[in-house]
C-alpha cells in the first residue's frame, strides 16, 4: 500500500501527492454546491418554534384535566344527596 501525502488548502480543496493519482479525488468546493450552504440552512429553520406547540398541549391537557375533575365533583355530590 502506497503512502500519500495529504495538502488541505485554504479554501478546502485538497490535493495527494506521492500516490498512484497526482489529481485529487474530490471537487474543488466551488464545485461541490456549498456556497451559500449556511445561510439555506439558516433561512430554511424559519416556521413556528416548537415551544408554541408545547405551550398549547399543555393547555390543553389542563383544560382537559379541569372539565374532568369538575364532572368527577358533580358525579361525587350526586351520589351523597340520593
Amino acid at each position: 500500500m502506497a503512502e500519500e501525502t495529504v495538502n488541505v488548502n485554504p479554501d478546502g480543496s485538497t490535493t495527494f501527492e506521492g500516490g498512484a493519482g497526482d489529481e485529487s479525488t474530490m471537487p474543488p468546493v466551488e464545485d461541490a454546491g456549498a456556497d451559500g450552504a449556511f445561510e439555506q440552512a439558516a433561512t430554511a429553520a424559519t416556521g413556528t418554534d416548537p415551544l408554541f406547540y408545547l405551550v398549547l398541549v399543555a393547555l390543553a391537557l389542563g383544560v382537559l384535566f379541569f372539565i374532568y375533575y369538575r364532572r368527577s365533583k358533580e358525579d361525587e355530590d350526586d351520589f351523597f344527596t340520593n
